[in-house]
């Protein structure tokens, strides 16, 4: 099994994002657990879809760094490209 791309910035997930359709991660949880998104980006706004319970937000990226779990995946390496 290939090993899945990490995303390393708030940078490279606004580029994947951007593309037509967005993009799906997951951010990976203790014992094997995660948590599935669909991220598209409008070049002002990051809409971030949850599959664990359907909820969708809408942030600037600055909340995407203070309200979401998301930017944290990222500095520890656990927001993964599905």
């Amino acid at each position: 099994m290939a090993e899945r791309k990490r995303i390393e910035s708030i940078e490279e997930l606004k580029k994947l994002a951007q593309q037509e359709g967005g993009c799906d991660c997951f951010i990976a949880l203790n014992f094997g657990l995660k948590s599935s998104k669909h991220v598209t980006f409008n070049d002002k706004k990051f809409y971030v879809f949850n599959f664990i319970d359907d909820t969708e937000v809408k942030l600037t990226e600055e909340e995407m760094r203070t309200e979401t779990n998301i930017a944290d995946a990222i500095v520890k390496g656990a927001l993964i490209l599905d």
